[in-house]
């Protein structure tokens, strides 16, 4: 299972980072958690930032949980939004719901979206 980047994001980054008047040579941080919780650090010029990003993506060795991308001084730059546990969807933590979907209300319906909507926006604080 490959990581999921936003690469919105990431470009992003790259362009403030090119505004702030970051060099080439100037080093980024990636602080790693492997499956299994295994650190590792990793210690990335600014030129090659985004052939990391994509690397992070394409890499077998190795497979990423989550991630932080700091400055040289420790201040973060991204942070990767994890997934917490095997929940891709959030489902409110009731999947009777979802099973019987078609069996609800209209206002159900509108309620139980009301608060998916609220779990999904939790997870992007």
């Amino acid at each position: 299972m490959t990581i999921k980047i936003n690469w919105d994001r990431v470009k992003q980054l790259h362009a403030e980072l090119e505004s702030d008047g970051w060099k080439n040579q100037d080093k980024v941080i990636f602080v790693l958690i492997e499956k299994g919780g295994k650190p590792k650090k990793a210690v990335v010029q600014y030129n090659e930032l985004l052939k990391y990003f994509w690397n992070l993506t394409d890499s077998e060795d190795f497979h990423v949980v989550t991630f932080v991308v700091q400055d040289i001084e420790g201040r973060v730059l991204y942070r990767h939004r994890q997934i917490v546990g095997n929940e891709e969807v959030p489902n409110g933590g009731n999947l009777d719901v979802i099973s019987h979907w078609a069996a609800l209300t209209n206002d159900e319906k509108s309620t139980y979206i009301t608060m998916l909507v609220a779990q999904i926006d939790s997870y992007e604080r």
